[in-house]
């Protein structure tokens, strides 16, 4: 039941991202994504983040240099895929199961809907499934060849984004 219902998630997904859409981050009123690509976007969150970071009481001297010096040679090592339209929130809350069926009968929540690479996208299925064959079963169901080792470059860039947040003193 498990095993099948990811799986299906998995192919949802391959559905989703069959659209390919030019540039990177979140989609605009006009329906096109907020940069010219991905990699402008990683770097203009980046610059705002470090703000935060600088500000944070965990900041050491050099967190805000190591976390540039990681995206740096990210942008730089990582062949990114053409950019595909990216749910960004596939997390088991946002996906509609029939109770009688088991089957998945939709995915909701598109306020932050996305342009960038596919690998995103399994970003937030990873942290949540960590540990667990769900994860497996839903990379099963994704009719593309990719490897987990593929995804974790932006989880780190995921959790590089959110940590400012969650440790930001309001």
């Amino acid at each position: 039941e498990e095993k099948e219902l990811y799986t299906n998630l998995g192919q949802l997904i391959t559905i989703l991202h069959q659209t390919q859409i030019a540039g990177g981050g979140f989609i605009e009123m006009d329906g096109q994504a907020g940069h010219s690509s991905f990699a402008e976007w990683v770097r203009s969150w980046l610059t705002e983040n470090l703000r935060i970071w600088e500000k944070s009481p965990i900041n050491t001297s050099h967190a805000s240099s190591y976390i540039e010096q990681y995206i740096d040679i990210f942008l730089k090592g990582t062949k990114l895929k053409p950019s595909c339209l990216l749910h960004y929130d596939l997390i088991d809350q946002n996906i509609r199961i029939d109770n009688t069926t088991k089957e998945i009968t939709g995915i909701i929540d598109y306020g932050d809907l996305f342009v960038g690479p596919p690998e995103w996208d399994f970003v937030r299925p990873y942290i949540q499934h960590f540990g667990t064959d769900k994860f497996s079963f839903i990379l099963a169901g994704y009719n593309q060849q990719l490897a987990i080792c593929e995804i974790l470059p932006y989880v780190i860039i995921e959790i590089a984004w959110a940590l400012p947040y969650a440790l930001e003193d309001d």
